[in-house]
């Protein structure tokens, strides 16, 4: 097991990494060639959309990678109750069509919402199918059908963007990601499983699904509350300007994550059972998700305004400010998303819901308030949800991993550190170098702050840095860190 985690996390890496680089190209051209108003428009969608597919999931997913054992019936009864629901959650958007676009007060999204429904038709598939890839440790099959389902479905928007069609171009390119990803995960599939509909002797998956599902379904609209407010309350155009600026801050949250809790969800599984292993890889997973997290997004954080006016251009201004708060607060929900995957996995899904609920009622009255100064309001507001949601999370959590909040203190306070000398010798730089061409900057204050880091963790951190480079690089580097990395993950 040791082999295939590590193998997973090094080719997933690389290989996400190489199509993250295409799909983020696109994504910049494509928001060049939109309008705020159109991006604010679609946004409006994709909260109720990714809440959708989210229910259609049903946790059936994390039910078939955590389960002990696993029947051929269940994966089948299991299918059967996934097309139902997502056919189900497809025809209720057709009917509900008018309904959202009156509470947005946008009649184009009738149209629009009964489109995106589409790719509902068939997700079925999803939970189950990529389910079995994780269970069975088939991570690098699961990268390749993310990356070409990323790289096509991008390609797609921006063909119909420079097309003109605007907001239907991130539209029809959203809708058609399911298809692709189902159809690709049906060509790797080791085995085909007809669906059932007779669900007797399903209540152990159904029961950790639901459980899992409650606890996704809070955090998803207490996380998403700012995009609600900002919708109903702030118009598109400036909802426009915030969500690309929270979609920049968290497209390595997005990516990364995903990939990161996928492998770690499946591989604490397996170790439930051993509590030492498990609060050591916690450790060593916090420890390297801050390692690259801090630097990564308070690096993003502090060239945000060269970022914006050379990215996506001066249209976009107002979205600096947001993308610099934003920034900073993401490599805290990434490593409160590691420790609550790893409670999960041993079976403890009530630790994640009840934190999640009681997140729920701190943070949209903090949005609610700061959306009363707009965008910036709402970015000041993520500064003060975060540390409160973070610290609920560890104190709940870390007792149930044998850890402490001063064992997670003591793994991310170097990087944080820093990171946080890296964001202000960048600031200071800029004042000197200002007058410079504008790209020249940019690529200035980029190199000042990677070689800031890395001498920082060179002198203050040494022995993530060789971790990391351990597992990253097991060729070149892997007898710098051998003994640490060879006990990351302990044998099956």
């Amino acid at each position: 097991m040791k082999a295939q985690v590590m193998s997973a996390l090094r080719w997933s890496a690389v290989a996400k990494l190489s199509g993250q680089l295409v799909n983020w190209a696109i994504t910049l051209v494509v928001i060049r060639l939109l309008a705020p108003a159109d991006y604010g428009l679609v946004a409006m969608l994709t909260l109720i959309f990714m809440f959708l597919a989210m229910l259609g999931d049903m946790g059936f997913g994390s039910s078939i990678v955590q389960s002990p054992t696993l029947e051929p019936q269940e994966i089948r009864q299991t299918f059967g109750a996934a097309l139902l629901v997502n056919l189900a959650i497809c025809a209720g958007l057709m009917l509900a069509a008018p309904a959202i676009a009156a509470f947005y007060e946008e009649p184009r999204l009738v149209d629009m919402t009964r489109v995106a429904a589409l790719g509902f038709i068939g997700s079925g598939m999803l939970p189950v199918y990529g389910g079995l890839l994780a269970r069975e440790m088939r991570f690098r099959t699961a990268a390749r059908i993310e990356i070409v389902n990323g790289i096509l479905s991008n390609l797609f928007t921006l063909i119909l963007a420079l097309a003109g069609y605007g907001a239907w171009a991130l539209i029809v390119g959203g809708m058609i990601a399911n298809p692709i990803r189902v159809a690709m995960m049906f060509h790797s599939a080791t085995k085909f499983y007809w669906p059932s509909f007779r669900f007797r002797n399903t209540r152990r998956l159904w029961s950790f699904g639901g459980n899992v599902l409650v606890s996704r379904v809070i955090w998803y609209w207490s996380s998403q509350a700012d995009i609600l407010i900002a919708g109903k309350f702030l118009g598109k155009e400036a909802l426009g300007f915030y969500s690309v600026a929270v979609h920049l801050a968290s497209l390595p949250m997005q990516r990364a994550a995903g990939m990161i809790n996928g492998v770690a969800f499946a591989a604490f599984a397996k170790i439930q059972h051993d509590p030492r292993a498990v609060a050591y890889n916690t450790r060593l997973g916090v420890r390297l998700m801050a390692f690259v997290t801090f630097p990564v997004l308070w690096g993003i954080g502090a060239v945000a305004p060269e970022l914006v006016e050379i990215a996506i251009g001066p249209a976009w201004t107002p979205s600096i400010f947001p993308l610099t708060l934003v920034a900073l607060t993401i490599p805290f929900r990434m490593i409160g998303s590691i420790v609550s995957t790893t409670v999960m996995s041993m079976g403890r899904v009530d630790i994640a819901t009840i934190t999640t609920v009681i997140g729920a009622l701190i943070a949209p009255p903090l949005f609610f308030f700061g959306c009363r100064y707009g965008i910036v309001g709402l970015s000041v507001a993520w500064l003060i949800v975060t540390p409160i949601l973070f610290a609920l999370n560890m104190f709940r959590a870390l007792p149930i991993l044998g850890l402490s909040m001063r064992n997670v203190v003591t793994e991310i306070w170097r990087p944080l550190t820093i990171s946080a000398v890296m964001f202000v010798s960048v600031e200071l730089l800029r004042l000197a170098v200002g007058r410079l061409p504008q790209a020249l900057v940019f690529v200035v204050l980029v190199i000042a702050g990677a070689v800031c880091y890395a001498v920082g963790s060179w002198l203050l951190n040494r022995v993530a840095t060789l971790e990391a480079a351990a597992l990253l690089f097991p060729s070149r580097f892997g007898h710098l860190g051998k003994a640490t990395v060879a006990a990351a993950v302990p044998s099956a």
